[in-house]
């Protein structure tokens, strides 16, 4: 086999991805209230959380649950605004340059209210925590690693949007499910199968089941099995631990009182004998 390699064939950009995305600042403020009209020049991505908080803009007022991701573009007006006696934390970012530019008109289009609610914010700002690290402890190298650090950003919000739909789409199909588990957690449950009948796999059952739920399928079985046994050991006094842990789906006491122990931190009786109401 021949190789022929043309030299001066490829050209060199200078205005590489490096110099077509810039962080100018990223800040964390705590305790904040009502703010002014406010314009940026610069795109502004954040994390924010606290309670009654409502955001103006041209397009309207509206109450945003929190946590949630926002996004300021540049040149549009807005402000916010807080409950009486409430306030907002915000951790964010504000970036400039053509790759800016380009991030900003595509989040207009797929977020045009500028906000993106989270089921958790903690994600978001351990990657706002990392983003802070380096753009503070290491000048030398954060013009290199912020923009990816941003793009990481990016791939997480579309995550998290890509599975908000996804669980709308089967949110009641799940919610019937957990009711289901809840009214009969002493049975035997395939959450395979339940998912096989969605036409999903397993993994994504189980990330939009916790999405939906607020716990996996299993961590949500077993909290409706302890539920379950502790309400007989309170109403059914007559019932023994065996009868109990068989009812609430356990092969036998021993497994039962394993189970309950790490729960609660007592053995069936003891939590009789502590808890008799």
């Amino acid at each position: 086999m021949i190789m022929i390699l043309y030299a001066g064939m490829i050209e060199t950009n200078k205005n590489n991805y490096f110099n077509e995305l810039q962080v100018i600042q990223i800040r964390e403020l705590s305790g904040l209230g009502n703010s002014v009209w406010l314009t940026r020049d610069k795109l502004r991505i954040g994390l924010m959380n606290g309670n009654g908080i409502m955001r103006i803009s041209d397009a309207g007022k509206f109450a945003v649950r929190t946590p949630f991701v926002f996004f300021s573009f540049p040149g549009t007006s807005y402000r916010w605004e807080t409950a009486p006696g409430g306030s907002r934390n915000s951790f964010f970012f504000d970036i400039s340059g053509a790759r800016a530019d380009s991030i900003s008109a595509m989040l207009k289009q797929d977020f045009p209210t500028g906000v993106l609610e989270v089921r958790n914010g903690g994600a978001f700002k351990r990657q706002l925590e990392l983003m802070s690290e380096n753009f503070f402890s290491c000048p030398e190298c954060f013009a290199f690693r912020m923009p990816l650090l941003v793009e990481e950003f990016l791939v997480m919000v579309y995550s998290e949007a890509h599975i908000g739909l996804e669980s709308g789409k089967y949110e009641q199909r799940i919610l019937a499910d957990a009711e289901f588990i809840k009214n009969a957690s002493g049975e035997r449950f395939d959450f395979a199968a339940m998912a096989a009948e969605l036409g999903i796999t397993t993994v994504h059952y189980r990330r939009l089941f916790k999405s939906i739920t607020g716990m996996p399928p299993y961590g949500y079985l077993q909290k409706c099995r302890l539920l379950s046994a502790i309400k007989m050991l309170k109403k059914e006094k007559a019932l023994q631990i065996k009868e109990i842990a068989e009812a609430c789906g356990f092969r036998n006491s021993a497994e039962f009182s394993r189970f309950f122990r790490k729960h609660t931190g007592f053995s069936p009786s003891e939590y009789c004998k502590n808890f008799p109401e």
